[in-house]
């Protein structure tokens, strides 16, 4: 059902009012009234969906990368001391220098 208004504007009665004219028939049904405050939102909440999944996937792929990383360093390191190729400490600044850069790899 079409109405046509003073200014020659048509409303569909049975889609979400976009004019004046059908705002209290929404004010009476809680659902559309909900759809109407949510629906210029929609591609908004999408949007932020999408990057909170791609965050979601980075912050997995990086901590995992960077305590693999850790762990790398540490069987490597470990099998060096006990060899003798290189010291406790060595080891340990080591492992601290790996830590400090793929933190700040990450953050960036």
């Amino acid at each position: 059902m079409q109405v046509k208004h003073a200014q020659r504007e048509s409303c569909d009665k049975g889609s979400l009012p976009k004019c004046p004219m059908h705002l209290p028939d929404v004010l009476s049904n809680p659902f559309q009234l909900l759809l109407v405050c949510l629906f210029p939102c929609s591609k908004l909440y999408a949007v932020g969906m999408r990057q909170s999944a791609a965050w979601g996937l980075y912050l997995v792929a990086g901590t995992s990368a960077h305590h693999a990383a850790l762990v790398l360093s540490m069987l490597l390191g470990g099998s060096m001391v006990y060899q003798g190729l290189i010291t406790a400490e060595q080891l340990t600044s080591f492992m601290f220098y790996v830590q400090l850069v793929t933190a700040s790899s990450l953050a960036v």
